[in-house]
């Protein structure tokens, strides 16, 4: 019985232990105006043997709008595309590699967003709702997300009072 749970073991391979990869909104924290356009980058950092990815960017559809979505060529050309839904508040990135393109392990731009500020005084979430990474086999790459902000106007100041 011993010898055959280790002839099971020995079969199944060595497991392959991954840090998750971080992907994020780039600038963090983002100043517009009313009218203003600005871009944010959705980045990975630290990915190892990357083929695709399905991300999703949600926003505040009263505060902002999507204007356009361009790749950034982190990966080699392959299939996919970029949905812009400015009533739902979203921005849907989809990219796959083809045959015979390598796996992309490291860091870089997956795509860069322009937006154009639709509002004043108010704070709009850019957040990352869905991310989805997988290697050439089509297994899923664990991630963690960091969200982003843009501010629409000024920043507030508050100063401290002094009362006697």
């Amino acid at each position: 019985m011993v010898l055959a749970l280790v002839g099971l073991l020995a079969a199944a391979g060595p497991a392959r232990a991954q840090a998750p990869a971080l992907v994020s909104v780039n600038p963090e924290y983002q100043l517009a105006h009313l009218g203003d356009t600005f871009s944010v980058q959705v980045r990975i950092d630290e990915v190892e043997a990357l083929y695709g990815f399905d991300v999703l960017l949600s926003f505040p559809p009263e505060l902002l709008e999507a204007v356009s979505v361009s790749d950034a060529d982190f990966l080699a050309p392959g299939m996919g595309w970029a949905l812009i839904d400015n009533d739902a508040g979203t921005v849907n990135v989809v990219h796959a590699q083809l045959n015979p393109a390598e796996p992309v392990s490291g860091s870089g731009t997956l795509f860069t967003v322009v937006f154009r500020a639709d509002a004043e005084g108010a704070t709009a979430a850019l957040a990352l709702s869905s991310v989805i990474l997988s290697d050439r086999e089509g297994y899923l790459i664990p991630c963690d997300t960091q969200d982003g902000r843009a501010r629409l106007g000024d920043y507030l100041l508050f100063l401290p009072i002094a009362l006697r």
